[in-house]
């Protein structure tokens, strides 16, 4: 378990086995902030430059040293072996490390986890004199992790959308306009979202909010494809939302004296996709005779597994061979 806890969302915060540590000097926040966020050592002399340019190298090598004496507290997590200075990544937890390594994750539950950890800017509100350079490093890092969530927040709502969960992707698209105020597609999402749930002056009132946005801030109107959709919403022509694909109904498992001897391991029948179920038993039956080949493709969710199971079974109760 990770001793220091580094929360950089929003004004930065500083955690040691659940206290909260407190520095003389911003400079360490912001050192603490850059080695986590970087995670990797950096030389002295690189540090040195970062924060406190502009002087005598060793002035600043010296004050370096200082900062780095009122940093007792942060224990040995924060590493000053040598001529570099690091922290253990095992002993350190950050939030904007973190959201990182569950944006770039294939499962929407990670992506959910990583936007609710982004609860503000990286270090809003958070500023050091007479470093140009360590705030050109939080600029730039501050809008690569935006960049990040708003294309999380996009896959989100594709994600919802499918899920058919209409609110859920609603409230992602919302969010998502919110972090990126510029982003085109984020806007059409929530104008087509907000269509969907039966809102449509209101989708027509985000369009009209849209172009005057484009306008003001970059001086282009919105994309062909855009105004296609808002022309689709005023004329009430807009296309329903992509259906769910649909689930499998399963029977019960027979038990007891009605259930077939020597088939404990028989899954349960498949009382959906009767169709698919009858043309695959078919080209099993005929293929002793003519040989063949079915195959056996679908959406995920809609039965494929079940199918294959339930055909393996049929076949070693008849004495066959899968």
């Amino acid at each position: 378990m990770s001793d220091l806890h580094l929360r950089l969302f929003g004004p930065p915060r500083v955690e040691r086995d659940g206290e909260v540590l407190r520095f003389d000097t911003r400079k360490a926040i912001a050192l603490l902030a850059y080695l986590a966020v970087t995670g990797r050592p950096h030389g002295r002399d690189a540090i040195a430059a970062l924060l406190w340019p502009g002087g005598d190298r060793a002035r600043a090598r010296a004050t370096l040293r200082r900062t780095l004496s009122v940093m007792g507290p942060v224990g040995p997590a924060l590493r000053t072996d040598g001529g570099a200075v690091a922290l253990d990544g095992a002993a350190t937890w950050c939030d904007v490390v973190e959201f990182r390594r569950l944006a770039a994750s294939e499962e929407p539950g990670d992506w959910r986890r990583a936007v609710d950890l982004a609860a503000g800017d990286v270090l809003e509100g958070f500023a050091v004199r007479d470093s140009p350079a360590f705030e050109d490093w939080h600029l730039a890092t501050a809008d690569a992790v935006r960049d990040t969530l708003s294309a999380t927040l996009g896959r989100l709502v594709a994600v919802a959308v499918a899920d058919g969960d209409l609110a859920g992707a609603l409230d992602f698209a919302r969010r998502r306009v919110g972090v990126d105020p510029l982003s085109e597609p984020a806007h059409a999402d929530l104008i087509r979202l907000t269509a969907w749930t039966g809102d449509r002056p209101g989708a027509l009132r985000l369009y009209r909010a849209l172009v005057r946005v484009l306008d003001r801030e970059l001086g282009v109107p919105p994309l062909p494809e855009t105004t296609a959709l808002h022309e689709a919403i005023r004329a009430d022509r807009l296309e329903d939302p992509p259906a769910r694909p649909a689930e499998p109904v399963l029977a019960p498992r027979a038990s007891g004296p009605g259930r077939p001897e020597g088939d404990a391991d028989a899954p349960p029948a498949v009382v959906d996709r009767v169709t698919e179920r009858a043309r695959m038993l078919a080209a099993w039956e005929g293929a002793s005779e003519a040989g063949g080949c079915v195959g056996l493709v679908g959406e995920s969710g809609m039965g494929k597994t079940f199918l294959a199971t339930d055909l393996a079974a049929r076949v070693r109760r008849d004495g066959g061979a899968v």
